[in-house]
């Protein structure tokens, strides 16, 4: 299966990846993420604008047992992403090939899962500039 381009919803969302787990954040709607394993992977992937029909093949020369139905699961996952507006579909891609960051294991396939926080929602959007008053920061009137 070819997957549809995409690309990451800058300047909405801002992500970090950490010893082989991606923490994704949107200005947005103040939600962050958990990607790790086989989604920290497919971020990266999306990250350098790699085109959707290369992905199987490098994922397969990592993650040993990749299930013919992986497609589907992939697919999912990348619906889940611009559900929650962390991607986006693109008209194309720029490279044709990359290699994957060896700060994870990769081992078996596992579909990928994201984790999704809203505890810090409110604080994080706070506007530090203008939620600011002389009792310092964040300031939130009361509704």
């Amino acid at each position: 299966m070819d997957f549809f381009d995409v690309v990451v919803n800058t300047p909405s969302v801002a992500s970090e990846r950490v010893d082989g787990e991606v923490i994704a954040i949107s200005n947005e709607s103040g939600k962050y993420y958990s990607l790790g394993h086989t989604a920290s992977d497919i971020w990266f992937l999306i990250q350098n604008s790699l085109s959707g029909s290369l992905w199987l093949k490098i994922l397969a020369s990592k993650y040993e047992g990749i299930p013919e139905y992986a497609d589907g699961e992939i697919e999912k996952f990348l619906n889940l992403l611009i559900e929650e507006k962390l991607i986006r579909r693109s008209e194309s891609s720029s490279l044709e090939t990359v290699l994957l960051p060896q700060d994870n294991v990769h081992g078996k396939w596992v579909a990928p899962e994201m984790l999704i926080f809203e505890d810090l929602k409110d604080l994080l959007l706070v506007d530090p500039i203008h939620d600011s008053s002389e009792e310092g920061w964040p300031f939130v009137p009361n509704d």
